[in-house]
């Protein structure tokens, strides 16, 4: 029996059992009361959004996982072993919530947190003790309202229209470390001389896939999907603004995915360089990046590619446009270029144990003048900001194995970087490490 059944016969049992010890002229006043509470009742029963049974057009979904890894380094001169938070997917904490409006129409909310205790890319040879683990990190705080029909609209914090543009990859061994960046696990080490053992610069100093803007307080849209293809477009804080496309589709046995990204920094403090009088240079006002990946279904083999770089809009005598007959503090000739990455991945994955996927990926990754070093010009009597010419290439290996009923990833890898530059002779860093993210 319904609840409001149980309630239509507690009332009339109540106003029965009352009704012998009432005065004749209150018996009509009973009944009509009687019957206005069944009115009411059979008008409770018969709306749908007071039933029982109706589905609820709203949701809350609590998710996150923890990344957690043993990583060991070796920088030529030193070496060590840290026990880290996996950078790949650094671990988090998400709440999703979702109310669909109409058939058409859904308003929902994204707050996403993270709390990292000492990174695998910050960690660095013979540190004193773990890093960071003080606090949560913000990742993303948004509201967006998505038509089927004419796209979703976003604001808050969260990613920008160019972010991950180049990192769009159908082979799993990213979390392992094996896609266009690659240094999730070591960034923060440094290159040293092989022979007066100094200093050179860190990893994340010489390398970066440029993969747009990131995350910001911004608003954006996103189009419908149309053929595969979805535009999208975002505006942030201190005028910076981008835009990226992405394609999805499937041909037969073989799918695609694409990313194309662009990104205007604005008057934002983004790729800033600070001489060692406090003056400040802006370098860079524009970010290239995009991405292709292609499997082949039924083998499981995939192919990706991925390039990105900077630019500036005016060539000025400080930082571009230089004369060739430069001669900088590091003794050469050359000069300024603009910064570019490139990487390229051979995948493969296979579900041969019954546990879940297996996926391995082999990893190529380079990336020319991203460092900024201050130089002399003999022409003009004046300092200037030129490239170190680094030249930065890694390659590694990684797999991931899926278990599927415990929802969770173990994964390994293995990389070494190597490092090209004027006035040095740097030793090569390697990287061995292996861990498991546990999804909750």
């Amino acid at each position: 029996m319904s609840f409001n059944k149980h309630l239509q016969v507690s009332c009339a049992s109540a106003l029965v059992a009352l009704a012998p010890f009432a005065m004749a002229d209150d018996t009509a006043d009973m009944k009509r009361q009687i019957q206005q509470l069944q009115q009411r009742l059979d008008t409770l029963e018969s709306t749908p959004s007071m039933s029982m049974g109706a589905k609820p057009k709203y949701s809350l979904q609590l998710s996150g996982h923890v990344n957690r890894a043993v990583m060991y380094a070796d920088d030529g001169i030193d070496s060590d072993t840290f026990f880290v938070d996996g950078d790949t997917d650094a671990s988090r904490v998400e709440i999703l919530g979702k109310h669909m409006v109409s058939d058409d129409v859904t308003i929902g909310t994204n707050i996403e947190v993270e709390y990292i205790s000492n990174s695998s890319s910050e960690v660095y040879i013979d540190q004193p003790s773990s890093l960071g683990g003080k606090g949560f990190n913000e990742r993303t705080l948004e509201f967006y309202v998505e038509s089927n029909t004419l796209g979703r609209l976003t604001v808050g914090q969260g990613s920008m229209a160019s972010d991950d543009k180049a990192e769009y990859d159908l082979n799993d061994t990213a979390l392992a470390g094996m896609y266009s960046f690659g240094a999730d696990f070591g960034a923060g080490l440094s290159f040293r001389d092989a022979d007066t053992k100094a200093y050179i610069g860190t990893i994340a100093d010489v390398h970066s896939n440029f993969d747009g803007l990131d995350k910001d307080d911004r608003v954006r849209y996103d189009t419908p999907s149309f053929g595969g293809f979805t535009l999208s477009l975002a505006a942030g804080t201190a005028a910076k603004w981008d835009a990226g496309i992405e394609f999805q589709r499937a041909f037969g046995p073989v799918e695609v995915v694409m990313g194309l990204g662009y990104g205007n920094v604005g008057d934002s403090e983004a790729y800033l360089y600070e001489d060692e009088d406090g003056n400040a240079y802006q370098l860079y006002k524009h970010v290239y990046s995009g991405s292709l990946s292609v499997l082949h279904s039924p083998s499981g083999l995939s192919l990706t590619i991925a390039g990105g770089g900077l630019s500036n809009d005016s060539l000025t005598d400080t930082i571009k446009d230089l004369p060739s007959d430069i001669s900088d503090t590091l003794g050469d000739s050359r000069e300024d270029t603009d910064p570019f990455s490139w990487s390229a991945k051979l995948g493969y994955a296979i579900d041969a144990t019954g546990v879940g996927k297996t996926s391995f990926g082999i990893s190529y990754n380079r990336t020319e003048d991203y460092r900024t070093c201050m130089g002399y010009d003999a022409v003009d009597n004046i300092d200037v900001l030129l490239s170190c010419g680094d030249r930065y290439t890694s390659y590694g290996f990684g797999f991931v194995q899926a278990i599927e009923k415990a929802s969770t990833e173990v994964y390994f890898g293995v990389r070494n970087h190597e490092l090209e530059t004027s006035g040095f002779n740097p030793e090569d860093i390697l990287t061995v490490y292996g861990g498991a993210r546990v999804k909750f």
